[in-house]
């Protein structure tokens, strides 16, 4: 989920084995006008998991696709040593607060509205 108002940005993923939460985001564009969000973020598993798994502390980069946009994909990394790449290209109407929410919505793929 991304959320932006006026003055902020918050950033949150859900999994059914741990959550994460942005720490600090902004957008930022190059001369291309290709917009990217940058953020940090803190992971955390649930309870049952920390052992294999301890909470994390990360950073993102998005860069947002298309006029109108119509995918957000980008790398992420973590303090644990593990990088990864991340493409999202579907949306929802509805905000999710949790993994079990999110699974319940209807997505629609963001170029097709």
């Amino acid at each position: 989920m991304v959320r932006q108002t006026y003055s902020t940005i918050d950033v949150r993923l859900f999994s059914a084995e741990s959550s994460s939460v942005s720490l600090s985001g902004s957008f930022f564009n190059d001369n291309a006008n290709l917009y990217t969000l940058a953020c940090t973020y803190r992971n955390t598993p649930t309870i049952l998991r920390r052992r294999k798994s301890p909470i994390s502390h990360g950073g993102l980069l998005l860069y947002v696709r298309g006029t109108p946009i119509h995918q957000l994909d980008g790398e992420y990394w973590t303090d644990r040593n593990t990088a990864g790449e991340i493409v999202f290209d579907d949306r929802a109407k509805q905000e999710a607060h949790d993994f079990g929410q999110a699974q319940g919505f209807k997505y629609n793929n963001i170029g097709r509205g």
